[in-house]
């Protein structure tokens, strides 16, 4: 057994006991399995044979550190104040991200080399890849996982799930663009490739419908590759229709790898007679 599979046990057990104070060994296995993931040797979520699957005893050392950790820790910026549980982000020069004021990201983020977090907010347990870009005013909520050479626009939530334990995060693979406005959601997968126009806001239950065919025939509730998405609508179960909309991301074209995320969209818009 590796030493990773005896952290993944020892935090299992202390998760499973709950103490109501924590004794030092295990404040230590805590802190070991938080400096793991702050550097990104193990993450809330993996990706196999094209499956992501949760590693639930990660979330629950989060779970641990967030729930043993006290708001104690004072931070000054000029004439600024903070007081909070956790310590923020450091090495941010060898890890060789950029890190625009006022951009704050947690300890207990990881960032690959190129990364550029412009003034946005970054919590525990997010994996950030290679080359991406998290615009202004993003909040990257926990766990959330962001592949390589991705563009997260400004004003952006992707939210959080710490909870359930066995819930999987938000997931955006490698080279999407997210726009201006989006929320996505928890459960929620954004398939590698794929443009989400600004405003779409998905979740796992949301229903992601081929617009471009003769049935606008629903796809499940997850982004094909490539998609490119725009927020709508349609008819709600048992509805007559145009008479109750129920929301969802419309997918208007597929991505020409020849053009940019940007010409895509404009494109795929211009076909549909729609203005972006």
């Amino acid at each position: 057994m590796g030493e990773t599979d005896q952290l993944a046990e020892t935090i299992e057990e202390i998760w499973e006991r709950s103490p109501a104070a924590l004794d030092d060994g295990e404040r230590r296995a805590i802190a070991e399995a938080m400096a793991l993931v702050d550097g990104g040797k193990i993450r809330c979520a993996d990706i196999t044979d094209g499956r992501w699957t949760v590693n639930s005893w990660v979330k629950k050392a989060l779970d641990l550190y967030f729930r043993s950790s006290q708001p104690t820790l004072e931070y000054e910026a000029g004439p600024l104040q903070f007081r909070d549980r956790f310590p923020l982000k450091g090495g941010l020069e060898q890890a060789q991200i950029r890190v625009a004021p006022p951009a704050v990201a947690r300890y207990g983020s990881f960032f690959s080399p190129g990364v550029t977090l412009m003034s946005c907010y970054v919590h525990l347990g997010v994996w950030v890849g290679a080359g991406s870009l998290i615009d202004s005013w993003v909040s990257l909520g926990t766990c959330a996982q962001i592949g390589e050479r991705v563009k997260i626009l400004p004003s952006t939530s992707i939210v959080g799930s710490l909870y359930p334990i066995e819930a999987r995060p938000a997931v955006i693979e490698d080279d999407c663009q997210i726009g201006s406005g989006c929320v996505v959601g928890p459960g929620t997968r954004i398939r590698r490739g794929a443009i989400l126009a600004a405003g779409v806001n998905i979740t796992s239950t949301t229903p992601v419908v081929d617009a471009i065919g003769p049935s606008a025939e629903p796809l499940g509730g997850e982004v094909p590759e490539n998609a490119i998405v725009i927020p709508g609508s349609i008819a709600a179960p048992s509805s007559a229709p145009s008479v109750v909309g129920v929301a969802a991301a419309l997918v208007i074209g597929y991505r020409n790898p020849g053009m940019t995320a940007n010409q895509n969209l404009e494109m795929a818009a211009r076909q549909f007679r729609l203005s972006m």
